[in-house]
């Protein structure tokens, strides 16, 4: 029974970080930062609770269930599934916005990356095996 809350805490906490993925519009450290600790914090957190708490409150044991949990493919299995179907309607939405109806930052993202892209010409040699990158 904790196994199964485990694995529906776990996919949901990963669903909510790929959500935030999602919405986040421009990445720094902080952001990455906080995904990952809030990812680290849930395992600690659970690894504490489960390796120290045999009978916490009159509740039944849940003495290594995270351990158990984490070593099961089934567990894996349903929070990657759980979380990526959890996340492809919000994922198809946000990519048919972009694309159909871009807003203005959109646009202008999308012309600075192609003129930057412009500015090089790769040519390549089979002969030498060298490859020559030239600017306009």
């Amino acid at each position: 029974m904790y196994e199964f809350g485990m694995t529906v805490t776990h996919a949901c906490l990963l669903a909510q970080s790929l959500h935030i993925a999602i919405e986040t519009k421009a990445w720094t450290v902080l952001h990455i930062a906080s995904l990952v600790a809030s990812l680290l914090l849930f395992y600690i957190f659970g690894a504490l609770y489960t390796a120290t708490c045999r009978a916490c409150m009159g509740s039944p044991s849940q003495y290594g269930e995270l351990g158990h949990a984490l070593a099961t493919e089934v567990h894996w299995l349903a929070v990657i599934l759980t979380s990526i179907l959890a996340v492809l309607p919000r994922f198809v939405v946000r990519a048919l916005q972009c694309s159909l109806n871009p807003d203005e930052v959109t646009q202008a993202l999308l012309q600075h990356r192609s003129s930057r892209l412009m500015d090089f010409i790769v040519s390549w040699s089979a002969s030498t095996s060298t490859s020559s990158t030239y600017r306009y």
